[in-house]
């Protein structure tokens, strides 16, 4: 007994005895065998038995009969185990004695699949359809539907599966390659045109990332008279449609859909024939929709262009995805790199105008001064009148005033006026900074001790001031007792950590942020003399070498500064 088993189709693992010499397969209820899938033909095939032997016919099937992957053309002998494909519906040929048992066992391999598919490519036309019979009238509301998945793009694929990945591979590298959305967009309305030739118009839609609107970003028109916007045969409905229920749609008329019967603008811009497909991504929502259309309605648009519209959906996903993120890359890039010139004109400006008001204020001070110390030289020999102690305070005032501009103007400098780095030994850094503060160690008797110092890439200038700071600031808040203090690099592949540490006074917790601060001070002049400067000009000049500066103290206890510097060298 020969027979026919259904291993790829709606009925999977149905049987179909071959009984009697004729056996029609087709979508007439009279058929033998009756597949209701549209694109297969009233008449579509028959088995034949012509003595002890079977044989496939094809009777003129508008979209063909394959036996193995390949198209029959006349009367083709059958074998056991032939698969015979009927518009992706497959049947393998039994004619061996059948077994209950062997239910589902008979479904095709996939080396059989792939030999099958490959020799359909061999032989099916570039542009190979599948179209409803002739004469027949298509329903007038929506066709088909399917699912929009990208995880689902290799089902889709189905039958003819070479042919079609390459297709979509060369359709995804030439979309996939432009990285703006005005190049993205043109080529994709341009390759629905050329995939689907029986359309007058292709569209874009997406989602303004802003407004969140559904607008028309590319269309284009096949023949020039049709080039209006206003009367393009395109529905934004139908597209929040496809997006909103994340299926694509087709319909053989759009207008006589009931789904869009009340939809003005289908009717306003004569939407006949249509697909569409939403683009589904790696976003929560779709970012839009593309839209086939044509004015004309009945079967311009098969199953196979709504499998095939959604197959290329998903490049077109990742395209424009990959295009937005690309612009909002160069967007942010350019934000901080106009961010970072404004900073830096601000920073020139804010220097210029400090070394300016710095410069500016030397000689009124000067004048000042000058006139504070003709005053006290008159009064000499009155130090207890009103008139000599209120020119004293004004003396010490101008003193003080002169340290800040000093300072500042030394802060200013830092950046704009600093030295080439050059390779320092910071032995010789630390044997300048101490001979400078000589006298302050000598009176604070304190003890300087350190530990291995490298050499690193720096203005020697500057290190000689960071260290010497650092050193002061120690001596300035010592505690009551004998003042010790070390000095210690840490040398690591990427940089190395500097720290000063004594056993002072400490700073309180909420203290640690603010000693950085320009001019800003935890003690009073009468308590502790300085202009607050020292610790600020420290930061500045580290951080015009690429590191950091912090501090960790404990109050009663001491402070340890630490500082980075990048662990670079120069060559002599």
């Amino acid at each position: 007994m020969a027979l026919l088993q259904l291993v790829q189709g709606e009925r999977t693992g149905e049987v179909f005895p071959i009984s009697g010499q004729r056996v029609v397969i087709g979508r007439d209820p009279s058929c033998d065998v009756v597949l209701s899938v549209p694109a297969v033909s009233r008449r579509h095939a028959a088995i034949v038995q012509i003595a002890d032997r079977f044989y496939l016919e094809d009777l003129e099937s508008k979209n063909g009969t394959f036996l193995n992957g390949v198209l029959v053309g006349g009367m083709t002998e059958l074998r056991e185990g032939d698969l015979i494909d009927v518009c992706d519906t497959v049947f393998r040929f039994v004619v061996e004695e059948w077994d209950e048992s062997r239910k589902g066992a008979a479904a095709p391999s996939d080396e059989e699949k792939d030999q099958w598919n490959l020799a359909r490519t061999a032989v099916t036309p570039p542009e190979f359809p599948i179209l409803p019979e002739e004469g027949e009238e298509p329903e007038p509301w929506v066709v088909a539907t399917l699912t929009a998945n990208p995880d689902d793009s290799t089902v889709r694929l189905g039958s003819n599966l070479p042919r079609k990945l390459r297709g979509v591979v060369e359709l995804s590298q030439s979309i996939c390659s432009q990285l703006r959305l005005s190049e993205v967009e043109p080529r994709i309305v341009n390759s629905l045109l050329r995939i689907f030739p029986q359309a007058e118009a292709a569209a874009l839609l997406l989602v303004d990332p802003e407004t969140n609107e559904l607008r028309v970003s590319s269309i284009k028109y096949r023949h020039k008279e049709l080039a209006d916007d206003a009367q393009a045969p395109v529905s934004r409905t139908i597209a929040r449609r496809a997006m909103e229920t994340r299926e694509a749609i087709l319909s053989a008329d759009s207008r006589t859909d009931i789904r869009f019967s009340d939809v003005e603008s289908v009717i306003v811009r004569k939407v006949g024939a249509m697909i569409c497909a939403p683009l589904v991504g790696r976003a929560p929502k779709p970012v839009g929709a593309v839209q086939v259309t044509t004015s004309q309605t009945g079967d311009k648009f098969t199953a196979q262009d709504l499998d095939i519209l959604v197959t290329i959906a998903t490049p077109f996903t990742l395209a424009v995805e990959n295009a937005r993120l690309h612009e909002e890359v160069v967007r942010q890039r350019d934000l901080a790199q106009a961010q970072a010139e404004a900073l830096k004109r601000s920073n020139e400006d804010l220097e210029r105008f400090s070394y300016s008001i710095s410069h500016d204020l030397q000689a009124p001070l000067r004048a000042i001064r000058f006139h504070c110390e003709e005053l006290l030289d008159q009064f000499e020999d009155q130090p207890e009148s009103q008139v000599y102690y209120r020119v004293k305070r004004i003396q010490d005032g101008a003193m003080r005033l002169r340290r800040m501009i000093r300072d500042l103007l030394e802060y200013s400098r830092i950046s704009s006026r600093g030295d080439v780095f050059t390779s320092v030994d910071f032995d010789d850094v630390i044997d300048e900074a101490l001979r400078n503060l000589e006298p302050q160690i000598a009176q604070a008797g304190a003890k300087v001790t350190r530990g291995a110092m490298p050499e690193l890439a720096a203005d020697r200038g500057q290190m000689v001031r960071l260290l010497q700071n650092l050193i002061a600031n120690a001596i300035q808040y010592r505690a009551d007792r004998p003042l010790e203090i070390e000095i210690r690099a840490d040398v690591e592949d990427d940089a190395c950590t500097f720290s000063v540490h004594d056993n002072g006074m400490g700073i309180p917790d909420d203290q640690l942020d603010r000693v950085f601060e320009l001019f800003e001070r935890l003690h009073t002049e009468e308590e502790i003399p300085g202009s607050g400067a020292g610790l600020a000009i420290a930061k500045r000049i580290v951080e015009r070498h690429g590191g950091r500066i912090w501090v960790e103290s404990q109050l009663g206890e001491g402070s340890t500064f630490y500082f980075t510097l990048p662990n670079r060298t120069i060559e002599p």
